[in-house]
């Protein structure tokens, strides 16, 4: 089977990111409560219809003692996009501890929360079959349990 010309422009313009690109791990939880340990920040910028938008991400570990299938496994704990910037505010208040206005914190904030003991809540919404149908796994930042000395937010 060959590739189309338009196609191999596409693949042409995209390899080297794709091969700078960490491999995304869809794995979630099942729905529930919580502690995980921070372990990895990420921000970026991307294009979307021709826009171009910010994005953060948090990936965390299980603190599931006892419990050999959940504990110390990795997942994304929130994908923030400056089109949907609720979630991200929601995230960055609950890292402070107080509401947060100005998002040119944002980096700063998740950043700094990398090494944060926190609890979060993970729920899986179903989508009526009117609006495209589909279970979309969901990520909430509950508090904040230990934060490291460096935390560039105030304590509690």
């Amino acid at each position: 089977m060959s590739i189309s010309a338009d196609m191999e422009k596409v693949l042409g313009e995209v390899a080297e990111e794709f091969a700078n690109t960490e491999v995304f791990n869809q794995w979630m939880p099942p729905d529930g409560d919580y502690t995980c340990l921070i372990t990895n920040y990420q921000d970026g910028v991307s294009k979307k219809g021709g826009r171009e938008y910010a994005w953060w991400r948090l990936d965390g570990r299980l603190q599931v003692p006892g419990n050999e299938d959940l504990d110390q496994k990795e997942f994304t704990l929130g994908f923030y996009k400056s089109y949907v910037l609720g979630f991200l505010k929601g995230a960055m208040s609950v890292l402070a501890g107080r509401k947060i206005d100005d998002v040119r914190q944002a980096e700063s904030i998740l950043s700094g929360a990398v090494g944060w003991v926190v609890n979060v809540r993970k729920t899986t919404t179903v989508r009526s079959e009117a609006k495209g149908g589909g279970e979309f796994p969901n990520v909430a930042i509950l508090e904040v349990v230990q934060k490291t000395e460096e935390s560039p937010v105030e304590q509690k």
